[in-house]
């Protein structure tokens, strides 16, 4: 009896390459573009965060600013103290002026830097608050203003503690 199969093996052909569509490229090139700018922007970020961290000024400067200026007037170096009072004030008063003002109060001989805080967003500015004794014992609470001027911090408002 006569085969009905062909004699010859089927011919196999594999399918055919399909290169990649246009959107499947369009869809690397965006993911592409998105991760770039996702990268720029944490970059950017961690920048800005690197320079507030390190090369803004710092609350502790103005504290020791703060707390150097009142040492100063315990131990009674007052032209020193007033040296370190912004120019405004210096404007108002003479050394002697400021000296005489300062021992027409009651002169602290202890005192504490506590609360303080910048006062502008671009930290050149900041406010503590000093806790001072006499040495009758007595205390009170005066606010020092403290303002970056060039690279010094110098006492500004009230400074006549």
């Amino acid at each position: 009896m006569p085969s009905s199969l062909p004699t010859h093996s089927p011919r196999i052909v594999p399918p055919k390459r399909r290169g990649l569509g246009a959107v499947s490229v369009a869809g690397i090139v965006i993911a592409s573009l998105v991760l770039a700018a996702a990268l720029g922007i944490f970059a950017v970020a961690g920048f800005g965060l690197w320079v507030w961290l390190h090369k803004s000024p710092q609350i502790d400067d103005a504290r020791a600013a703060a707390d150097q200026y009142v040492t100063r007037i315990e131990q009674r170096d007052d032209a020193a103290a007033f040296e370190q009072v912004c120019d405004e004030s210096r404007a108002a008063l003479t050394a002697e002026s400021f000296t005489a003002l300062v021992e027409a109060g009651p002169r602290p001989t202890g005192h504490t830097i506590e609360r303080g805080f910048f006062t502008t967003e671009a930290a050149k500015e900041a406010q503590f608050t000093a806790h001072l004794t006499t040495s009758s014992g007595a205390s009170r609470d005066v606010d020092l203003e403290v303002v970056l001027a060039g690279d010094d911090w110098r006492v500004c408002g009230d400074t006549l503690i």
